[in-house]
Parts: structure tokens; C-alpha cells; sequence
């Protein structure tokens, strides 16, 4: 999902500038940069002296990135009513007051053999191990 970088206070898009890619204001420093950046390894510190940005800027414009990705503010942004996850921890990790979107999570599915199928996980209880032989299980034929 590209992202509307217009709305990021510290960066402009000028036609004739870098071919209208998106760069820190004032400069001639392609926002991908940082990133490409730190995915290598670089830090913040590093990218600072060598592109001569400030601090503030990157911290914004991660800021900025890590909001517009975030999946509530995304799905809503598009339109959607419901976010479907198999995240179980997004209410600790996402603050959902006051959204329009409903968020419903999912369990995850669990590979199944060495065939790879999924299936849900399985819900029986701990210490009911039952071994089935013509139909009927352990316990039926304790009966």
C-alpha cells in the first residue's frame, strides 16, 4: 500500500525536482532513502550526518509511516466497516476507542500433517485422549 505522503508536514514533492519524488523539504533527499537506509543497517545518527537532515525530520516522517500502516487508520481510510485479524494482541498494540471500524479477530489456523492443509485449532480438552476403532471411541466402549 503506497502511501499519501502528502499529508507529512517535512516532506514535498516538486516536479522538477528528483523527478517529483517525494524529498525532505528543502532538500534533494528521497524519503526512501531513510528507509533504504536503515533496512541496510544504518541508524538514525548515521543517516543524519551523511544526508544532512535532522533528527526531528526522520523521526516524522517514521512517525508519519508507521501511522498510515497502522491497519485500523488504513482500513478506515479506504472505506471499509470491519478489519478482519489473527492478531490476537492488536487491542494492546492498537488504540481502538472511538474508531469507526469494527475490528474482528480471527483464530489462526494451525498446519495440519505433513500434507500442509490448515485446519482450526484443536479444541479438545487436556487429558481426553480418545482413540477411536469401528466408529466408536475409548470412552463408548468403556460403556
Amino acid at each position: 500500500m503506497a502511501l499519501d505522503w502528502s499529508q507529512c508536514p517535512v516532506v514535498e514533492s516538486v516536479p522538477g525536482r528528483r523527478s517529483g519524488a517525494w524529498v525532505f523539504r528543502a532538500t534533494r533527499m528521497p524519503v526512501a532513502t531513510v528507509f533504504e537506509n536503515l533496512e541496510a543497517g544504518a541508524s538514525i545518527e548515521e543517516i543524519v550526518e551523511q544526508f544532512h537532515v535532522t533528527p526531528e525530520q526522520i523521526r516524522t516522517v517514521l512517525e508519519f509511516a508507521a501511522r498510515s500502516l497502522d491497519p485500523p487508520n488504513a482500513a478506515e481510510a479506504a472505506g471499509f466497516q470491519v478489519l478482519l485479524t489473527t492478531d490476537k494482541n492488536i487491542q494492546y498494540q492498537q488504540n481502538l476507542a472511538g474508531r469507526k471500524i469494527s475490528v474482528l479477530v480471527l483464530p489462526r489456523l494451525q498446519r495440519c500433517g505433513s500434507h500442509g492443509s490448515r485446519r482450526p485449532p484443536s479444541r479438545v480438552p487436556v487429558g481426553k485422549n480418545r482413540r477411536v476403532k469401528d466408529g466408536k471411541s475409548s470412552e463408548d466402549a468403556a460403556l
